[in-house]
């Protein structure tokens, strides 16, 4: 009787922060531009305010899951198409285009005083379009 027990215990133990800690992915629509900024070169890369449909969001915080794979997609078109090597890139987003657009005129203007003499390049939205990326819960895959 107390091995069955115990079985339980240890299986409800190990199994519990699984489900605790596993994100729920909302699918939303969301509008988002990335930033290209090399620190050591006086050119900054500036995408397009885009609209992403179907992108994961956590269901609890609406926090963007995947952060990192539409900065490597900003990355691999610096990359690719201006043979910018040593690229930091990020990506901000909103769900309401006039936030995004808000926070894009603010990066701009930022941008344009840090580097008053340095170039702020435009990438335009038909140029590079940022594809939404399906959400793998690698939490609930190992199971």
């Amino acid at each position: 009787m107390k091995t069955p027990f115990r079985a339980f215990l240890l299986s409800l133990f190990l199994l519990l922060p699984v489900g605790l800690f596993a994100q729920q992915a909302k699918l939303s629509e969301v509008y988002m531009f990335g930033v290209g900024i090399n620190f050591t070169d006086s050119t900054a890369y500036l995408s397009a305010v885009q609209r992403i449909e179907a992108v994961p969001l956590d269901a609890s915080k609406k926090f963007l899951l995947n952060r990192y794979a539409y900065s490597e997609q900003l990355y691999r078109y610096l990359y690719t198409q201006a043979e910018k090597r040593n690229e930091t890139c990020l990506v901000f987003y909103a769900r309401s285009r006039r936030r995004a657009e808000k926070d894009y005129l603010r990066l701009r203007r930022r941008l344009h005083k840090e580097r008053g003499q340095h170039n702020v390049v435009e990438i335009p939205g038909d140029a590079f379009h940022f594809t939404a990326v399906p959400y793998v819960n690698r939490m609930a895959a190992q199971q």
